[in-house]
């Protein structure tokens, strides 16, 4: 049997939730991995080019661990190798781990092996309301046309899928089931004025870091207007009617189409909104489905209830409907989708002609860009 070692130092792992900052967090890694690294905190990388590989490849990396003796992967090979050449404290964020962990040998194989290696375990996540949770995963998905149902229509859909991600309790219970392992759950929306970044410094031990000159804007989940969101539908809807949608998922351009998409509405000028779906009759149904959840958590984390940590949205519903749109708007939003799809069809075929060429090795993301 494996040998614990008394700790000496702290992996500070960065755990979600999606949708929760997650992505603004790396982008702070990122930019300031330098002066983190200068003041003791190491920020590794797994041998990818930036924080963001990094954090992917280790999570995924999971799938083929049993014995965290000796771990089988690259990965936690290199950082196994990585730990016994270094004594400071690090830092790993990647929001994929809290569903990962659902699976209790994955969360069992990190926990054991870092504890094998002398490394105390906080893992940190944030949390947010859940109708903004909704709001922010359903454009998540109609900006890569990866839906054609409106946000009444999908929310719909996703109260009754039995998903554990729309599930705080479960998504927690093997983390917070863990021994010898600090776990701190923050409210997203209830952080004060030091914000998601100032927070996120004080639950690594570094509260007097200065990170003043953080733009995090970049690295933001952008949230497009509410127009270009009724017209992503229209372009989900039409590709499925064809047969371009198994092209696309063949060459994985979701994720690059949904951007080029947006920068081609942009070009119309349209003076647009966020996008945002609940009513607060649908926000309130949202919340109160995960109600239960949503308390069992808040009482064991802070031992007070969900909604005097987690503040519901007050956004107003921002939607764009397009039956009753002025019939000049409708032909905009036709004329538009339409120039899309056209040059999409022929970017994917010349695409697709040139990765069928002999000798020519696939890509795992293709950057597509208009004729």
């Amino acid at each position: 049997m494996a040998v614990t070692k008394p700790a000496t130092r702290t992996c500070y792992l960065h755990i979600g939730t999606p949708k929760a900052g997650s992505t603004t967090i790396q982008g702070f890694l990122h930019v300031y991995r330098d002066a983190l690294q200068a003041t003791g905190l190491d920020l590794p990388t797994f041998e990818q080019e930036d924080i963001f590989a990094g954090g992917v490849r280790i999570s995924k990396s999971l799938e083929r661990e049993k014995n965290p003796s000796v771990p089988k992967s690259q990965a936690w090979k290199w950082l196994d190798g990585h730990l016994a050449e270094t004594d400071g404290d690090l830092c790993i964020s990647r929001e994929a781990f809290l569903a990962i962990f659902t699976e209790k040998k994955n969360i069992t194989f990190v926990r054991r092996f870092f504890a094998e290696r002398g490394v105390r375990l906080k893992m940190i996540a944030y949390v947010r309301d859940t109708a903004g949770f909704y709001n922010a995963n359903y454009t998540q998905q109609a900006k890569r046309f990866l839906t054609e149902l409106d946000f009444d229509g999908w929310a719909e859909k996703m109260m009754g899928s039995p998903l554990l991600i729309h599930r705080n309790a479960r998504l927690f219970r093997n983390v917070l089931a863990q021994e010898e392992v600090e776990v701190v759950v923050r409210p997203l929306q209830n952080l004060g004025p030091k914000g998601l970044i100032g927070d996120f410094c004080e639950q690594i031990g570094r509260p007097d870091f200065d990170w003043s000159g953080f733009d995090e804007k970049p690295f933001r989940n952008e949230t497009p207007g509410a127009r270009t969101m009724a017209a992503a539908l229209v372009v989900a809807r039409k590709l499925r009617e064809g047969v371009e949608a198994g092209k696309l998922a063949d060459l994985g351009l979701y994720r690059e189409l949904g951007r080029q998409f947006r920068e081609l509405t942009a070009t119309r000028g349209w003076a647009e909104k966020p996008f945002y779906g609940p009513t607060p009759e649908m926000a309130k149904r949202i919340e109160d489905r995960f109600a239960k959840s949503n308390e069992r958590l808040a009482q064991r984390v802070w031992g007070s209830s969900w909604l005097e940590n987690v503040r519901p949205s007050t956004k107003e519903r921002c939607v764009y409907d397009i039956e009753a749109a002025p019939p000049a708007e409708r032909a905009e939003i036709e004329d538009v989708t339409n120039e899309f799809i056209d040059g999409l069809i022929k970017n994917v075929d010349e695409r697709r002609a040139v990765l069928n060429a002999p000798g020519i090795r696939k890509p795992g993301r293709i950057s597509a860009e208009f004729p």
